[in-house]
């Protein structure tokens, strides 16, 4: 991003390979699938349990969950707030990764704890810049 003259690190935070394959493995033991490389789900959202939101729509190969095994696998909350953000709702504070300099006291983090990159509470709404 850098490179292309893209990087806005006030935009950027995301997961984590381990919240995939996560949504992957409990996928598998509900379809019986054995081979690991045969299902890929993405997900997005943070990196705890009520945050992650597996994108099961957009599974390869396409997957049926049966409805009492979907719930167990299925948390809103991140979701819900990005789409309360958007709508203009103020206040929305979740858990994120997020470019620790990037962000108001992040350098200070970053310097502390030596990795640029970490999990803290970011307050999610509309960016002013994008009219």
């Amino acid at each position: 991003m850098k490179k292309a003259g893209v990087f806005d690190p006030k935009r950027l935070f995301g997961v984590t390979t381990l919240d995939v394959v996560r949504a992957e493995t409990f996928v598998q033991e509900v379809t019986g699938e054995k081979d690991p490389s045969m299902t890929v789900i993405p997900v997005v959202g943070g990196h705890s349990g009520e945050t992650i939101v597996p994108l099961f729509s957009q599974a390869k190969p396409a997957v049926k969950i049966p409805a009492d095994k979907l719930g167990p696998l299925v948390k809103h909350r991140f979701t819900e707030s990005v789409i309360k953000a958007a709508k203009g709702q103020k206040a929305i504070v979740e858990p994120s990764y997020v470019y620790l300099p990037g962000i108001d006291g992040g350098d200070a983090i970053s310097k502390e704890t030596g990795v640029d990159y970490f999990s803290v509470p970011i307050e999610l709404g509309v960016s002013p810049d994008l009219g």
